[in-house]
Parts: C-alpha cells; structure tokens; sequence
C-alpha cells in the first residue's frame, strides 16, 4: 500500500507524514523515484509516471509526503485499491501565518509586516490557492474523497483524530501505540533547523495576534465569496468533531 500524506502548504501535511512513519509499517518510497530537493520523502514530479508504472507499492508498504492538487492524474488515485490518500484542513487565518513566517524564513518575501505581505506580496493568492486545493479533493460533487484530517482536532484530541487516520489505513492502535506516536511526533521534541525539519508552534488561533481587524474583514469576505469551507469539507470537519467531544 501507498500512503500519500497530502495538503495544502502550511496546514499540516509533515505532521501527518511523521504521524504515518511513525506507526512503523510504512517504509519512504525508494531513493530512485524521490524528489531530492525535498527533505521528506517525495516522488519527484519528472519521475511521476514510471513511479506509478513500476508499482512496486502494490507488493510493499510505502509513503510519500506531497501537494498534489488540480489535475485529474491525481485525482484517480482514489480509485487505486493500494494507495490511500490522506489531506488534513486547517483554520484558513492560522494558514496565513503559518505562510508568512515561512516566507520570511526563506526570505520569499519583502513585505515589512504581515499587512503588507497579505495586500502587497502573495499572501491573499495564498489563500486563494489554499481554497482551491480543497476544493478540489473535497469539492461537492466528488463521489471518492481522501480521508481528511482536521488540525485543530490533532491537537485537542491526538488520540480520537489518529485513530480515525489509522483506521482509514486499516490499521486498530491501542492507547500505548497512540502516546508513542504522539511523543515521537510532538512540536515539542521537534529540532528547529532546515527546511523540512523546522517547526513553528503550531498554536491554534496563533492568527489572533497577528492579523488586523482590516484583514479578518476581508478574509471573511473571501471565504463567503468562494463558499468556503464548502459543504463537503465542513461535513468532514463536523463529522470529525462529532467523534471527539
């Protein structure tokens, strides 16, 4: 089986694929088909078709951490029997801040402040894509979904929101499977170095102390102009939340 460990930037997606490497029966996919400019594991986009042909995730158990998102190839993974999808969502204004820092890190911006990064630079076309990631796995009319994670819920409740994950991967985990992969992969004991390995906070509602009331004005508007979250997705976040009280 092939885990994809996918998402939007900024939302998640390397927590989850440490999530999934942790449990142990996943090994990365194999060097010869990996995108060497990534740290995490992930098939590189020129090798895309002989990765899929050659199919040796059939016979072994592999992951790969990725953004996959707009094109139909992607899409038809859902049908594949030995490959499971994985997406997680995140609170759209605490993706915003997740971006701008990382910007700035890579130094992939010249806006002063965050006000100017989401007027003046790419910090709304951020959003926008963001949006359009999910719409596009999740939209309504998709008969096949990935399985979607909810941030927020991983970090309220590790335990009910992995269990789920890990039953979508066929996979039952008692209480001590959970907490050693809750410690292994916890904010906490993560390094602070290169790129694929660094890690902010993570605090929910981070955007709280960095986004302007100009700014959530118009982030609201966004997400009623564009209907987001849409039907299908809020159902996702609704239902996950009805699993962890």
């Amino acid at each position: 089986m092939l885990v994809v460990c996918n998402g939007s930037m900024k939302s998640g997606s390397t927590w989850i694929t440490q999530i999934v490497a942790a449990h142990g029966k996943w090994a990365p996919i194999p060097n010869e088909f990996r995108n060497s400019a990534w740290y995490n594991p992930s098939v590189d986009p020129d090798k895309y078709d002989e990765f899929f042909s050659a199919g040796g995730f059939e016979t072994s158990d592999w992951f790969c951490k990725q953004h996959w998102r707009g094109e139909k190839k992607y899409y038809r993974l859902l049908e594949d029997p030995a490959v499971r999808v994985i997406n997680i969502v995140r609170d759209l204004r605490d993706v915003l801040v997740s971006r701008y820092f990382h910007d700035v890190r890579l130094k992939d911006t010249t806006a002063d402040n965050i006000h100017d990064y989401y007027y003046h630079d790419r910090g709304r076309s951020r959003l926008r894509g963001y949006i359009d990631y999910h719409r596009f796995w999740h939209g309504p009319d998709r008969e096949k979904q990935p399985h979607l994670c909810v941030y927020e819920n991983l970090q309220s409740d590790f335990a009910g929101e992995v269990r789920g994950l890990f039953e979508y991967l066929g996979q039952s985990l008692d209480q001590q499977q959970i907490e050693r992969i809750q410690e292994e992969t916890s904010f906490k004991n993560k390094k602070v170095t290169g790129e694929g390995e660094f890690f902010r906070k993570g605090i929910v509602g981070d955007w709280a102390n960095h986004l302007t009331a100009e700014m959530l004005d118009d982030i609201e508007k966004l997400m009623v102009s564009s209907r987001y979250p849409h039907e299908a997705i809020q159902r996702s976040i609704s239902n996950a939340a009805g699993r962890h009280p």
